[in-house]
């Protein structure tokens, strides 16, 4: 209609890290700091309702298609050490996933909903993983040299990704079983914007031919930085 709507209208902060449900019809969303997540009609004609509420705010990674289960980051605010964990929407339970000591985010759930990839670093550097689910098997490393920001293609044989050097990167993958992956290849080189959440900053459609992606704009890449020096005597005199 060329005309923005807004969705959110709840006492947050932010309202952030939106989902799709796999229809289109629902959004679901996270109250930051104070940790509501709220699900909402998304032709607005519903009021928002609550779901439930997590201790901290909780970033929302992803909601599995049959809409049972909700995905998100568990973050501890005096370390940031990035856990996983869910929520099935059925029963109301929740479930840690991943809690390494290590920080593990960004999870993404096969189309199919037997495999989920999420991004670690175990190994010093941030690498895209996929395990078996629900009952988490081994891992199995699907980027090579660094990668983030995982994403299935619509018929979960693809997964996208971003390298360190900020190019999307493709890996064939058979979800099996067993689960095997080939060799990534890059598709393009983005502008896409540091990752300030685990949240990804791009997206594919279904059919993995097109992408959206958060980019930085060239004349903001340049921006001087100025240094102010000598502050402390013009507070005093202040």
């Amino acid at each position: 209609r060329e005309s923005i709507v807004r969705v959110s209208f709840e006492a947050c902060r932010s309202a952030a890290t939106p989902l799709w449900s796999s229809d289109g019809r629902r959004i679901a969303y996270a109250c930051f700091p104070s940790g509501e997540v709220y699900f909402r009609d998304a032709h607005g004609v519903e009021r928002a309702k609550m779901a439930f509420k997590s201790p901290f705010f909780s970033p929302l990674d992803d909601w599995s298609r049959d809409g049972r289960y909700l995905f998100q980051e568990v973050i501890d605010w005096k370390t940031f050490h990035f856990d996983v964990g869910m929520r099935d929407l059925k029963t109301g339970a929740e479930r840690p996933l991943l809690t390494d000591p290590f920080d593990e985010m960004g999870a993404r759930l096969s189309p199919d909903e037997r495999w989920l990839a999420y991004e670690s670093d175990e190994s010093g550097a941030h690498e895209v993983f996929v395990r078996s689910f629900p009952e988490l098997g081994d891992r199995r490393q699907v980027s090579a040299g660094g990668g983030s920001q995982p994403r299935w293609r619509g018929d979960g044989k693809e997964l996208f990704y971003v390298s360190p050097d900020r190019k999307l990167i493709a890996v064939d993958v058979r979800v099996g079983p067993p689960f095997d992956s080939g060799a990534p290849h890059a598709l393009f080189q983005t502008r896409i914007l540091p990752a300030v959440e685990a949240r990804n900053h791009y997206d594919a459609t279904a059919d993995g031919q097109r992408f959206v992606v958060n980019s930085r704009r060239p004349e903001d890449a340049s921006l001087p930085i100025t240094v102010v020096v000598s502050w402390a005597a013009g507070l005093a005199r202040n």
